[in-house]
């Protein structure tokens, strides 16, 4: 390859100039940089996806607890003096708070709502 000025025709003559002038190890060097930022790129995407199914398991295991915690409310019911409705979702919204002496959080109510 002939090159008599310093503008290169096209990348390829660039390449093919660099690999003239600094041998093999240049285009080695150029292709394991590429592989590298690639594994890189790789390598974010894989924590990111750890990231987001550890969030997903740390909300399920507070959903878990949400639901431990209604049931124990729900087993405290006397169910001889009180009706519980499976159909009503602020009847049993009344029947746990009137149990837990308090009123449920927006997690608590977001589980009721999904027994109806």
């Amino acid at each position: 390859m002939n090159h008599k000025s310093s503008v290169f025709s096209s990348i390829e003559d660039f390449f093919y100039l660099r690999h003239d002038v600094s041998g093999c190890i240049r285009v080695t060097q150029l292709t394991f940089a590429i592989e590298l930022n690639i594994e890189t790129m790789i390598l974010d995407r894989l924590c990111q996806i750890e990231d987001v199914a550890k969030l997903r398991i740390k909300r399920e295991q507070e959903r878990v607890l949400i639901a431990r915690s209604l049931k124990a409310l729900l087993h405290q019911v006397d169910l001889k003096a009180e009706v519980v409705p499976s159909d009503n979702e602020m009847q049993i919204v009344r029947v746990l708070q009137d149990v837990k002496g308090e009123e449920l959080d927006q997690n608590e109510l977001q589980v009721v709502k999904e027994i109806i």
